[in-house]
Parts: C-alpha cells; sequence; structure tokens
C-alpha cells in the first residue's frame, strides 16, 4: 500500500487536516508520554531482581541486560516499523505497538525469570516503543511541514517528560502494592491509553501544506501569496524523496551519522554517570547528586521544546552549531571544575542536557529536509543507529577510561574533541549541502 492509498483510506481535504492537526499532536504526545518510560528502568530493576531472589530462590541477579535488549529492539523496529507505517500508516502501527508495550508491561509482571523478563519488557516493550515512537515522530513531522522542527521538539519533549513522572508513580505503587502490581497496572493503563491515541492519529493527505488548496484538476490554489511561494518547494520535496538504499549512498548521510554519532557520544557519556560524576568530581552527596540529575533531565527536556522552536526561526544547521558549542562550553567547564565548585559543574551540566536534548529535537526534521517527508518513518530510523551505538559505546567508554585513570577528566576530553568534530561537520555540511 503507497502513500497515495494511505491517502485515499484518509479521505481528508488538506483543510480537513489542518483542523484535526494539533489535536492528533497533542494524542501523540500522549502516548510518548507512556512509551518513554522504557528509560524508567532503573526504577524497576532494583525491586524486581530482588522480587527473584525472595521468590524464585534466584541469587540477585544482574538485570542490564534487559535495558540492553530493549534499546536493542526500539531500534530496530523504528527502521522496520518505518516501513510498515509508510504502507500502512500511523494508525495501524500505534495500535499494533500498544499491544506490544502494554502487553509486554503486564507480562513483565508475571515474570519469573530473568530471561523471561528479557522476552517480556525487553524484547516487547522495546518493539513497541520502537513502533509508537517511530511512527508518531515522522508523523508530526509531516503533519507540520511549515514547523517541522517544533513538532518534533514537542514530540520528543513528551517522550523525555516520561522519564520525569514515570518514576515517581512507578515507586507509589511498587510500594503500595508490589513490584509485579506495578507492571501489570501500568501494562493495562498504557494499553488503553495508546490503544485510544491509534484511534485518532491519522497521517496528512499527500502533499500537504496548510492553507494550499487543489482545483478538482490537481492542481494547486490558494489564495495566499505566502503560501503560494511554498508550492516549488513543497513540490520539490515530494519528487526528491530518498529510499533509505538511496539515502545510505548519499554523502550527507553520513556527515549526518557523523553528527549525531559524536553528540549522541558526548551527552549520552554524561548523561549515564550524572550521579557519581557529580560525587566523585565535586564532592556531592547522594542527595545533592539526585538532585544534579534532575536538573540534567529537567535541561534534557527543556532543550527538546526551545530547540523545535529555534530551528523552524534560525535552520537546522545553525540551530545545531548553536547546540554542539554550547556542549563544547559545557564539556570544557567540566574539564576544569574543581572539587566543591558547584556553579561551574551546574553550568556545564546544564549546557550539556540542554544541547542532548536539543539534538534528539532537531534531527527529525534535519532528516526529512534533506531526504524528504515521504519515506522520513524508515530514513529516521536508519539515521538514528547513530544514537543507539552512542548509548553503548559512551557509558562503556567513560567506565573504560575511569577504571584506568581514575579520574573523569579524560572522557571528558574525549568528548569534547567529539562535539568539536560535529561542530566542524556543520560548518562542511552547510558549504556543500545545506538547503
Amino acid at each position: 500500500m503507497s502513500s497515495n492509498r494511505i491517502a485515499q483510506i484518509n479521505n481528508c481535504t488538506n483543510e480537513q487536516f489542518t483542523k484535526k492537526r494539533n489535536a492528533i499532536l497533542i494524542a501523540s504526545c500522549v502516548a510518548n508520554l507512556c512509551v518513554g518510560s522504557i528509560y524508567s528502568w532503573s526504577v524497576f530493576s532494583t525491586p524486581m531482581a530482588e522480587h527473584f531472589a525472595l521468590t524464585q530462590n534466584i541469587p540477585t541477579p544482574d538485570l542490564s541486560a534487559v535495558f540492553t535488549i530493549t534499546t536493542i529492539m526500539s531500534t530496530l523496529m523504528m527502521i522496520f516499523g518505518g516501513i510498515i507505517n509508510d504502507k500502512l500508516g500511523p494508525k495501524h502501527v500505534v495500535l499494533v505497538g500498544s499491544v506490544l508495550f502494554g502487553g509486554g508491561m503486564f507480562a513483565s509482571g508475571f515474570a519469573t525469570s530473568p530471561l523471561m523478563l528479557m522476552l517480556t519488557y525487553g524484547v516487547c516493550l522495546g518493539l513497541g516503543e520502537g513502533l509508537v515512537y517511530g511512527s508518531l515522530l515522522s508523523n508530526a513531522v509531516k503533519s507540520y511541514p511549515d514547523k517541522p522542527g517544533t513538532a518534533g521538539g514537542i514530540i520528543t519533549t513528551f517522550y523525555g517528560l516520561s522519564s520525569v513522572f514515570m518514576p515517581i508513580i512507578a515507586n507509589l505503587l511498587i510500594e503500595a502494592v508490589s513490584i509485579t502490581f506495578a507492571f501489570q497496572a501500568l501494562g493495562v493503563a498504557m494499553f488503553i491509553l495508546i490503544a485510544l491515541v491509534s484511534l485518532r492519529v491519522q497521517a496528512p493527505p499527500l502533499r500537504y501544506y496548510p492553507g494550499l488548496k487543489f482545483a478538482s484538476d490537481g492542481s494547486e490554489t490558494t489564495s495566499s501569496y505566502e503560501v503560494s511561494k511554498t508550492s516549488t518547494r513543497l513540490a520539490s520535496e515530494y519528487e526528491n524523496n530518498y529510499t533509505w538504499k538511496q539515502m545510505v549512498h548519499t554523502p550527507q548521510f553520513y556527515l549526518m551519522f557523523a553528527m549525531l554519532l559524536c553528540s549522541a557520544f558526548s551527552g549520552l557519556m554524561i548523561i549515564s554517570q550524572a550521579s557519581p560524576i557529580a560525587q566523585g568530581l565535586v564532592g556531592f552527596s547522594v542527595s545533592d547528586a539526585a538532585l544534579a540529575v534532575s536538573v540534567l533531565a529537567l535541561f534534557n527536556t527543556c532543550g527538546r521544546l526551545v530547540s523545535g522552536f529555534v530551528c523552524d526561526r534560525l535552520g537546522v544547521i545553525a540551530t545545531l552549531r548553536i547546540i554542539f558549542a554550547g556542549m563544547l562550553v559545557g564539556l570544557l567547564g567540566l574539564i576544569f571544575v574543581s572539587p566543591g565548585n558547584a556553579v561551574v559543574f551546574y553550568i556545564g551540566l546544564c549546557l550539556i542536557g540542554f544541547g542532548y536534548g536539543s539534538t534528539m529535537s532537531v534531527y527529525p526534521a534535519f532528516c526529512a529536509e534533506q531526504f524528504g517527508r515521504a519515506h522520513n518513518s524508515v530514513n529516521y530510523g536508519v539515521l538514528f543507529i547513530a544514537f543507539s551505538a552512542a548509548g553503548i559505546l559512551g557509558p562503556q567508554i567513560m567506565s573504560g577510561i575511569f577504571a584506568v585513570t581514575s579520574t573523569y577528566q579524560p572522557a571528558f576530553m574525549v568528548a569534547a574533541v567529539l562535539v568539536l568534530v560535529s561542530l566542524v561537520l556543520t560548518v562542511i555540511f552547510q558549504r556543500k549541502y545545506a538547503q
């Protein structure tokens, strides 16, 4: 089923869809608030390990592999789910995702071994998250061709907000009843919420642009001169769409991949170790370090929202240049921070968190701008491999360097060099490929 077929099924004009798109975006934010909860795994892991030790006589296991599987499955499904999304449309993809995500969460409450938890939480939640997040993010960018950065920023903001609210809700359920009940209750609630969203979500009409009308012969008509100026660019976007196979044969793809890999590597390196860094580098107490992690999460979320608006006004490359410059300043601050210097530490931490969140917000629009909107579901999934690689390499290299040197500064230096590489690549990209 092609995108033309999806448009026919939608049976919706440009004007009608423009009236609906804000409601669709709000519904999409609710679903992303649910699936973003996979990053609350740390809340579940320790109670679940204790549960296995108590009920199954299993020595307290290391369940870190569960989240690794979740991350891998999520990335794979963003790619394959994108293919399904382009054929069937987001409604069906999100519905299947609701079954996998909610069902996997619910089934995790019945897990009797780490292996079963890997299947329920690791595989099922990962697959469901990849389907829902990838589909709704791509659909938001397609639905707001006039402000794709803002739409992507809002979607990713709610995805990030889940890591703020979900630990609170999960902890309340765990403390009030049990870890198994928390999984079961959340699974049912998330299935219902995401399934309801699937009934509301809808792909935009083919060649959609708000205010643009089509005559009976299919030609573009509009009473707005401003909109008519977009006609040439809009036609170009749909005539120059790249499939993922075509995309990976372009030089700009590898520049974009390298920029995302380097910046996400640096951000995830810090985020994954924020609490021990705060304690070991600055001398924070456990409670002060926990506050620092919360501040980092706050700026991460703010970056996702703010950068989307900035991107639509300054352009992708200019926005990325600001983001990478800010991250570089933040890393330099961490390199030279001294014990007890909380101000410099917080400035560095906030700049890195803000920049990391901003990158996640800008890249969906960046991908659509360069390779077209028609296949953005798949294309962004392929590009997102850079993020997953960074999520594996960043924390491991940070831990490895610290194990050898017993200090964090060398790791910060590596991260700073990588962000500098990203900054240089924006200059190269603008000169050669910026539209």
